[in-house]
C-alpha cells in the first residue's frame, strides 16, 4: 500500500510540474500587448525582444528606400517651409506607412523640430499595436511652423537611440532646408553637435525633400560620414 501511495504522489507532482511548464511556455509566447497570441507580423526568424544573437535586422521601406534595423529613430523637420508643396502631408503619410511596417519585436522613437523640438516618447518603445497607434496620432498632430533649429533636435534623436540596447539601430533625418535658427545659419553647429553626440557611431541616413544644393550637400555629408543612405526627394514646386 505504501508503494502505491508513493507512486500516486509522484504521478501527481509530475502532472503539476508539466502543467506549470506548459503555462510558462504559453506566457513566453505572448505579444508585448498582453493579448496571449503570437503577433502575426513577426518575421520567421523568431520573437526575441531583447536584441539577442538570433534576431536579424528587419527591412522597411521609407520614401522608396530600404532601411535595415532592429530599432529605428526618426528626426523630422516641421518648420514653416514644410507647408510648401504639401510636404508636411506627404511626410505624415510616409511616416505612418513606415510605422505600420514595424513588427512588435522592433523599437522606435521620433523627434520633430522647428523653433524647438518635440519627442513622441522620452525613451525608445517597442512597436506594439498600441504604440504604433499612438505614434500614428502623434504624427497626424504635427504642425508645420517656425524656424529650422536642427542642432538640438539632432542631438536629442541620437541620445534617444543611445538608450536603446538593440545592436542594429538606424537613425533617419528628414528635412527640406538648411538649418536656419533666428536668421542664423547653424550648419557648422549641426555637424559638430552630431559628431559629439554620436559617440556610438550609429548609422545615420538622410532624406532631403528639396532640390536646394546647400541642403543636398549637408544631408549627403551626414549620411556619408555615418555610413547611411542619402535620398533626395525633389518635389514639383522646387
Amino acid at each position: 500500500m505504501r508503494g502505491i501511495a508513493i507512486a500516486v504522489i509522484a504521478g501527481f507532482v509530475t502532472t503539476v510540474f508539466l502543467s506549470l511548464l506548459l503555462a510558462d511556455r504559453r506566457s513566453f509566447a505572448t505579444d508585448g500587448d498582453g493579448s496571449g497570441k503570437r503577433p502575426l507580423d513577426l518575421p520567421s526568424g523568431g520573437a526575441g525582444d531583447d536584441g539577442g544573437e538570433e534576431d536579424a535586422p528587419e527591412v522597411i521601406q521609407f520614401w522608396g528606400t530600404e532601411y535595415e534595423g532592429e530599432a529605428f529613430f526618426w528626426l523630422m523637420d516641421r518648420s514653416g517651409s514644410m507647408l510648401w508643396d504639401g510636404k508636411m502631408e506627404i511626410l505624415k503619410a510616409e511616416m505612418k506607412d513606415a510605422i505600420a511596417q514595424l513588427s512588435a519585436r522592433t523599437e522606435f522613437g521620433m523627434v520633430s523640430f522647428a523653433d524647438n523640438f518635440t519627442l513622441f516618447k522620452h525613451d525608445p518603445v517597442k512597436a506594439t499595436v498600441s504604440n504604433r497607434l499612438a505614434a500614428t496620432y502623434w504624427i497626424e498632430g504635427m504642425v508645420a511652423l517656425g524656424w529650422t533649429c536642427m542642432a538640438p533636435a539632432a542631438v536629442e534623436t541620437i541620445e534617444l537611440s543611445n538608450k536603446c540596447q538593440k545592436r542594429h539601430k538606424t537613425i533617419i533625418f528628414v528635412g527640406d532646408g538648411v538649418p536656419m535658427c533666428d536668421y542664423v545659419d547653424t550648419t557648422a553647429q549641426v555637424l559638430n553637435d552630431i559628431a559629439v553626440a554620436n559617440y556610438k557611431h550609429t548609422k545615420i541616413s538622410t532624406v532631403y525633400i528639396s532640390s536646394d544644393q546647400f541642403g543636398i550637400d549637408l544631408f549627403t555629408e551626414i549620411a556619408e560620414t555615418y555610413g547611411g543612405t542619402f535620398t533626395n526627394v525633389p518635389l514639383s514646386g522646387d
